[in-house]
């Protein structure tokens, strides 16, 4: 039962620490609306400005960062808008209009890298993450914990032989379905309060050979292009291409996810 209990308590943690459910909800529903108001009255300053208030005072959630990317692409400021929509889709994996959204925004950056071949079980274990909400991933591990209680009662509790092969049954597949979704979700959690990804905002950015202003230039990206995070020394981020290739950059150049 102390398993049980650990697993529930981590879940129901991720869960609670999300900052889309805490705090005065209702008055960042009145704020969003007023925000939503002025970008249907073409005012997609106000409307932006609007977005940026509600997203410092803690709150997010996809529709926020969607609004907030068709907002950003009005203002032909593409970059961003391929930044909020990617947030959006962290949030929510499954939001059509987003992903067609991002893959408007995505033409107008000038890069097209190829990215390097991926291992089978590397793709489809992304694609099963991708499945859903940190959400849930939490509730559907909540579900198995109950099952690996369950089986548990059985086992210890029936003198029946049929039903403790069942408890036996329910224990095995309420574990691993608790363990495989919990780690999906503390896996998602984690790279949504970590980034390990950036979009970069400047123009044209010179990628270094190492984290400083005279070292040698490799190679030119440009505003839009989706890059990972791999280390950070001071204001120098290093990067990696979809290619493969690596460099450095300043931190004032990306917008981390």
């Amino acid at each position: 039962m102390k398993l049980i209990n650990q697993i529930i308590w981590i879940t129901a943690l991720l869960w609670s620490a999300n900052p889309a459910v805490a705090g005065n909800k209702a008055a960042w529903l009145d704020s969003f609306k007023t925000a939503n108001e002025h970008y249907q009255n073409n005012n997609y300053q106000a409307a932006l400005k609007g977005y940026q208030i509600i997203l410092n005072q803690g709150y997010e959630s996809a529709d926020l960062y969607y609004n907030l990317g068709n907002a950003y692409y009005k203002q032909n400021e593409y970059a961003l808008s391929i930044w909020a929509y990617e947030k959006a889709l962290l949030l929510k994996p499954d939001f059509e209009e987003a992903k067609v959204n991002l893959e408007l925004a995505n033409r107008t950056v000038t890069d097209k890298v190829q990215p390097m071949p991926r291992i089978a079980w590397w793709y489809y274990w992304q694609k099963i993450k991708q499945l859903f909400t940190v959400k849930t991933w939490t509730i559907l591990s909540i579900i198995g914990a109950w099952l690996l209680a369950a089986g548990l009662f059985f086992l210890l509790n029936s003198r029946k032989h049929a039903l403790k092969r069942t408890g036996i049954y329910l224990s095995f597949i309420g574990f691993a379905f608790a363990v495989f979704c919990g780690a999906i979700a503390m896996n998602k959690n984690h790279l949504m309060h970590n980034p390990h990804a950036a979009i970069v905002t400047t123009s044209n950015v010179y990628v270094k050979s190492a984290p400083e202003e005279e070292s040698a230039d490799l190679f030119v990206i440009h505003s839009g292009l989706k890059v990972s995070l791999e280390d950070a020394i001071g204001s120098w981020q290093k990067i990696k291409l979809a290619d493969g290739k690596m460099g450095w950059v300043s931190t004032d150049d990306i917008k981390p996810l």
